[in-house]
């Protein structure tokens, strides 16, 4: 019987590791805006609020500059600015800046692809294990209620037999010799291998589902859940 319950818990494991990362959501977080400092800074270094318009600028030709845009100089060299886009107003420290109106620090396309994709990377692998950790759970409770049923009925037959022939006083030489050879030395010592397993895996199971409640913290900590 021993070896039946442990064949079925690597099988488990097994199953557990073999199953491959799961990393498809069908919904990600999306980084927030977040409000600009009192110092004209964004609490992240790659993000920004304002752009620099000189990116967008044209050589000033003899005939001026194109409708739209505005000259500047910059070190003595004049150059075409165009307007500030929709959304954006020039700096008023220096016009050459285009800054967003509504005052938050905006994160750039390439910063966003790239905190999604790290979160994916994070929070995939994590909620496989978390599928895959809660079947195993899942099947092995199956296997510890179903122990723990027969214990109580193996308990039960076991009581019975044990007060038959502790209490036998009839004396015949066969069924003393049974007493001494069978029951004493091997039904005992079954019996009591046999509280040593349930109470072994039941520790076991206990340990188990301790350990899944701190993955559930790391797990909720990243949202991961949220997200499906």
């Amino acid at each position: 019987m021993k070896l039946i319950i442990l064949g079925l818990l690597l099988l488990f494991f097994i199953i557990l590791i073999s199953y491959e990362i799961y990393e498809g959501f069908s919904n990600q977080p999306l980084p927030s805006p977040t409000s600009v400092r009192a110092n004209n800074t964004c609490s992240d270094p790659e993000m920004t609020y304002m752009y620099d318009n000189y990116d967008y600028a044209t050589p000033w030709s003899s005939n001026g500059c194109p409708s739209n845009t505005f000259s500047n100089n910059y070190f003595g060299t004049p150059y075409c600015l165009p307007q500030c886009v929709s959304g954006y107003t020039p700096y008023a420290n220096d016009n050459t800046y285009c800054v967003n109106t509504s005052n938050v620090c905006i994160l750039s396309s390439d910063l966003n692809s790239t905190i999604q994709t790290s979160w994916t990377q994070v929070c995939g692998p994590l909620y496989r294990t978390n599928v895959n950790i809660m079947s195993t759970l899942g099947s092995i409770s199956t296997v510890v209620n179903t122990i723990d049923s027969q214990f109580i009925m193996a308990q039960s037959n076991y009581l019975t037999l044990s007060n038959y022939v502790d209490n036998y006083t009839g004396g015949l030489p066969i069924q003393t010799s049974l007493r001494s050879q069978i029951f004493d030395t091997i039904i005992k010592s079954n019996y009591s291998d046999l509280i040593n397993l349930k109470s072994n895996v039941d520790s076991n199971f206990i340990a188990m589902s301790n350990k899944k409640d701190r993955f559930n913290y790391i797990f909720n900590a990243f949202d991961c859940g949220n997200y499906m």
